[in-house]
């Protein structure tokens, strides 16, 4: 039976990260994830509903501790939106070839940018308008590998990093889709705040 979804216009992205580390039965201040399965919908409410669907992993399936990352699909009636976790190319070649792969507004990149994720199987599937990669400022590993940028720029998705826009805001219309996101950092400059000459810039356009 179809489920029934009422539209919330914005999903703030601590609250979608935070979908990752629940379990079953978790509350995460008032948010309640029903029961679900690999392939199953859940409803979850934070005043209005959306809705979460869980693609990887599959029910008794064995991957390594990357690839066995939750990946949930977000959708609130008017835009979608991926949580990849850190799988590699493996994870995301298996879930093309299933089919899972949706055309989504939005995706955390995986892996946080990892040259071994991001594979063209994921890429090519979703066409994204945006990616956004979560990584820390100067990381050790130097995340988004340069490489992953160019394979999403290709695929003409704007790529932006938290390590340069800070918190990042996320808007669904009902009559016009996903908004241009916004930049926490690029709209709350102060003079003690850390610069940040990237902050509202994408790593695609440099606008």
């Amino acid at each position: 039976m179809p489920m029934q979804i009422t539209p919330v216009e914005r999903l703030r992205w601590s609250e979608l990260l935070a979908l990752q580390e629940l379990r079953r039965g978790d509350d995460v201040r008032g948010l309640q994830l029903q029961a679900t399965a690999c392939g199953n919908v859940a409803k979850l409410g934070y005043g209005t509903r959306f809705a979460s669907s869980s693609l990887h992993p599959g029910r008794g399936e064995h991957w390594s501790e990357n690839d066995g990352s939750c990946v949930l699909e977000i959708s609130n009636g008017h835009g979608r939106a991926l949580l990849t976790g850190d799988i590699e190319s493996s994870a995301e070649g298996h879930l093309a070839e299933l089919g899972m792969w949706q055309v989504s507004d939005v995706i955390v990149v995986p892996h946080h940018g990892s040259r071994s994720s991001s594979s063209a199987a994921l890429v090519g599937s979703i066409a994204a308008h945006c990616a956004i990669v979560s990584a820390g400022a100067r990381n050790r590993w130097h995340f988004p590998h340069p490489e992953v940028v160019e394979r999403w720029c290709r695929a003409n998705t704007q790529v932006i990093n938290t390590a340069d826009w800070g918190a990042i805001s996320l808007d669904f219309k009902a009559r016009t889709g996903m908004q241009p996101p916004r930049s926490y950092r690029a709209g709350h400059r102060h003079y003690w705040s850390a610069f940040a000459p990237l902050a509202g810039r994408s790593l695609l356009s440099g606008s």
